[in-house]
């Protein structure tokens, strides 16, 4: 599990669906950037990250549309709560280191996450578009066993009321 580093992710998609008769064609895009900010103790890290994507063609499949909510951005509301051609997101999550301990001889360490996500789907790119974000605020609890398990629940608060989400890995 990194505690410092910046990853970018880019890709480019092209679907075709052989099953409708009309073969449609659609593109997805992405761009993906996470930076991790340590403090000099390393007992705070501050993770960013942000995400673009798009999807372009007739007849995309509404599972293959871009899509907010969930386990990983908007923690707020549930999964793909937010579904369109394009998204833009933003998560900023604070990591704060608060024990470390054994348990049955293995090194395990205890994280408090206070973090905010936004972000926002959308038909076509303006820029009204940039505007009324949906933001979730909340805080998370972690259980790591380094350098591969991570255990995690978050809440979200969003203006329809929240969601508890529990799983293994870092949300990002």
């Amino acid at each position: 599990s990194p505690t410092d580093g910046t990853q970018v992710t880019a890709y480019a998609e092209l679907n075709q669906n052989l099953r409708n008769g009309d073969n449609p064609v659609f593109y997805r895009y992405e761009l993906e950037v996470k930076k991790l900010f340590p403090s000099q103790s390393k007992r705070l890290i501050l993770v960013v990250r942000g995400d673009i994507q798009t999807t372009f063609g007739k007849q995309v499949p509404f599972y293959e549309r871009s899509s907010l909510g969930g386990q990983n951005n908007l923690r707020g509301f549930g999964v793909d709560r937010f579904i369109d051609d394009h998204l833009v997101a933003l998560s900023v999550e604070q990591r704060i280191h608060v024990l470390r301990t054994r348990i049955l001889n293995v090194a395990a360490e205890f994280e408090i996450a206070p973090f905010v996500d936004m972000g926002k789907v959308f038909d076509t790119f303006q820029r009204r578009q940039f505007r009324d974000y949906e933001i979730t605020p909340g805080i998370g609890f972690r259980g790591i066993v380094r350098p591969n398990v991570v255990g995690r629940v978050d809440y979200g608060y969003s203006r329809e009321g929240g969601a508890v989400f529990a799983g293994l890995d870092f949300p990002f």
